[in-house]
């Protein structure tokens, strides 16, 4: 979450017009800095090393292998895709930085993809202690 989001803006301008004085300030001085302690900052140890999705197990292990999303669409899209999206693995296994690479079609099914991403998280495979941060493009497949 960014400081930058209008709906935590306009906390933080209710907590300062709820009242005056020094601990209306104080008070949000504190959820700003909360809130920018909160944006998505990836932490790397090293710099991030590119790998193929099939050195993947070697640096890092998905935590779960199912994901819900919920969906924003009206209708779902009425064929299924195939979405890669390239990502970064920070040094905690948090995910960063996802673009989508190529899609087929093209942007039916590319929010969703975005989506799992943004909630996958990984824990370091045996061997990479070092907790070595990478790149990697991940494939995607819905079917209907």
């Amino acid at each position: 979450m960014l400081i930058s989001d209008v709906s935590e803006i306009k906390k933080i301008k209710a907590v300062i017009n709820k009242g005056s004085g020094m601990r209306n300030l104080v008070l949000a001085a504190s959820l700003a800095l909360a809130l920018v302690g909160c944006a998505s900052t990836p932490v790397l140890n090293y710099s991030p090393k590119e790998i193929e999705g099939s050195e993947l197990e070697q640096y890092w292990v998905l935590k779960q292998s199912q994901f819900s999303t919920g969906s924003r669409y009206k209708r779902l899209p009425k064929q299924g895709a195939v979405v890669e999206v390239r990502y970064l693995i920070d040094s905690t296994g948090k995910t960063h930085e996802a673009q989508v690479v190529k899609a087929e079609p093209d942007d039916d099914w590319n929010r969703t993809a975005l989506k799992v991403v943004d909630i996958m998280e990984y824990d370091n495979a045996p061997g990479n202690e070092s907790l070595t941060p990478v790149y990697v493009i991940t494939t995607f497949t819905f079917k209907i």
